[in-house]
């Protein structure tokens, strides 16, 4: 986690050292079943996502899920898998954090 100032609270320039950086700023569409969904704002920062601001200052989280990109394909792999060994090769596209899997077939190896 990081805390960062920005120039005010409203800018998506930030201070980085003695110098000012922009920010990313991306409007994603949260959608429900249950209820019409909404529009909010994901700030991107060089060291991470804007978790929560106060005024000029917000924290920051650097993440090691938020540079994944081939886990879906992992999966899917994964599901596909008739062997042990494919199992396995399925996880060679698993960039993100840490989990744990078992690899198991019919004759319990």
């Amino acid at each position: 986690f990081y805390e960062i100032e920005f120039k005010d609270e409203s800018s998506l320039e930030y201070k980085v050292g003695e110098s000012w950086t922009k920010a990313e700023k991306t409007e994603v569409p949260i959608i429900g079943s249950r209820w019409p969904g909404e529009v909010i704002d994901v700030i991107k920062t060089r060291l991470g996502y804007v978790i929560h601001r106060e005024g000029k200052y917000a924290l920051v989280s650097d993440w090691a899920g938020h540079m994944s990109r081939l886990e879906l394909k992992a999966i899917r792999d994964l599901f596909a898998a008739k062997t042990v060994d494919d199992c396995m090769k399925s996880f060679a596209n698993w960039v993100g954090p840490i989990q744990n899997f078992v690899c198991a077939d019919r004759n319990n190896i």
